[in-house]
């Protein structure tokens, strides 16, 4: 355990910490649950949850942009061609965003379209610590239990990473959190591996645009329709949405325009440009924050 602190307190050392995450992705038709990845990267100073696939599909866009932008620049590519630009891969994530958190306060950001939307998170979670022990993940952990965003939570932490840190927004605990479900077992985060890292994530962006938790959907339709003006970020829009799997029994990929390859042919002022288009290609069936009763 002593390597695992020393780890921990390194100077200008990051640390990943990994969680094997499963979501039940539909609460009401009967499906698997989805398995992925999913870190909490620690410095110093602040630390970042995010998906490996969400890290991924952002690695790949910014090469893609960079690309783009280079070969628009230069002329090499015909009309034609830049028509059919799409981002060659998309991978699925139950986590399309990423959180941040510094100095007890909470970011939320989602990337839309290049520009990064973000609120503070404005809710402290209020923990109840119970007296029972059990080993989770290695590691002599403590009980502790709480209501958010419309579930109620079961957390296991450990204070034998003094990392007050955990999975999405959890922290405030006295150690790490090395397992939390909620109590449906929709969402359920349990720490798998610790690694170390030369250096923090650092995501691309074309600015950003600071919002609130109330107002932030409505940032995020505004903006969609601002890049549906964009032939560039239209062809991202239309890769991602195209990359998406539809609920069991729900709309067919592309929503009401029909499937994949119809909606790809669509011209530009084809796109809806309203929030109902936003909401088929970007809503979560079953999503970690629920209504709160």
């Amino acid at each position: 355990m002593a390597g695992v602190l020393l780890l921990y307190t390194a100077k200008s050392q990051v640390i990943r910490y990994e969680y094997e995450t499963r979501v039940n992705p539909d609460t009401v038709n009967l499906v698997n649950m989805k398995v992925e990845k999913t870190f909490l990267d620690v410095d110093s100073n602040h630390s970042l949850f995010a998906s490996e696939n969400f890290l991924k599909n952002d690695s790949l866009k910014s090469v893609f942009r960079k690309e783009w932008q280079a070969e628009n620049d230069s002329g090499k590519k015909s009309r034609k061609e830049k028509k059919k630009a799409e981002i060659p891969y998309h991978a699925e994530t139950s986590f399309p965003f990423y959180i941040t958190k510094e100095k007890g306060q909470i970011f939320y950001h989602e990337n839309i379209f290049g520009k990064d939307i973000y609120y503070p998170e404005d809710r402290k979670i209020q923990w109840k610590i119970l007296p029972e022990m059990k080993e989770v993940s290695g590691h002599k952990a403590q009980k502790a239990i709480a209501d958010f965003a419309g579930r109620r939570w079961t957390a296991w932490f450990t204070e034998e990473i003094p990392a007050e840190d955990g999975p999405y927004k959890f922290s405030g605990l006295p150690g790490l959190i090395v397992r939390i479900q909620d109590e449906n077992g929709d969402y359920i985060f349990e720490l798998s591996a610790i690694k170390k890292l030369p250096a923090m994530y650092r995501f691309s962006s074309e600015g950003s645009v600071e919002t609130s938790r109330t107002e932030f959907h409505s940032q995020k339709v505004s903006e969609t329709m601002l890049a549906a003006r964009d032939s560039k970020k239209m062809s991202e829009m239309k890769q991602s949405a195209s990359s998406r799997k539809p609920p069991v029994g729900g709309m067919p990929p592309g929503g009401k325009n029909g499937p994949p390859d119809q909606a790809a042919d669509m011209q530009q002022e084809q796109v809806p440009q309203n929030s109902a288009f936003f909401e088929q290609n970007t809503t979560i069936q079953n999503p970690i924050e629920l209504k709160e009763k």
